[in-house]
């Protein structure tokens, strides 16, 4: 989801290299492909563990991502700052859509509305203009409870 978040953003932000951010989208979360996505960070996930768990799994999907590109004789690709930025923010909304399509799969648990509100407010540590509109429209769609899914949809098939 990130990739194509990020896509979607670069057709309004033309300022950054498409070509290295493609690269370092798709390359993004291999090292996670291998060792899960988990919520390391978050104070309840940690408060299960005896050590530094985040510190743990980001030192093995490091070790995965290295020997990807390794295997693959490739390299990372250096971002500009507002390069990295825009990837950063792609993959935090990109957790925000995940969060919805747990709502749409029919998790009500507590913990769905707070991660959701946790990624939400984490928006505001970004500074592009269309942020606001974007949070709104993205409450809207949580409260909503589900994605459209264009492809299904009757109109479609005209």
């Amino acid at each position: 989801i990130t990739y194509y978040i990020f896509f979607i953003l670069y057709n309004i932000l033309h300022y950054i290299d498409e070509k290295k951010v493609a690269a370092e989208g798709m390359i993004h979360d291999w090292g996670e492909g291998i060792t899960g996505d988990w919520p390391t960070g978050s104070p309840s996930y940690k408060s299960y563990f005896e050590e530094d768990i985040r510190k743990v799994v980001k030192k093995a999907e490091q070790k995965a991502l290295e020997t990807i590109l390794s295997d693959l004789k490739m390299e990372l690709p250096e971002l500009s700052e507002e390069e990295r930025k825009l990837l950063q923010f792609s993959d935090l909304y990109a957790r925000i859509i995940e969060t919805i399509e747990l709502k749409q799969k029919g998790y009500t648990h507590r913990w769905v509305m707070q991660m959701f509100e946790v990624q939400l407010d984490l928006m505001n540590d970004f500074d592009y203009d269309f942020i606001p509109e974007l949070k709104r429209l993205t409450q809207d769609l949580f409260d909503r409870g589900y994605l459209d899914n264009i492809y299904l949809m009757k109109a479609t098939r005209k």
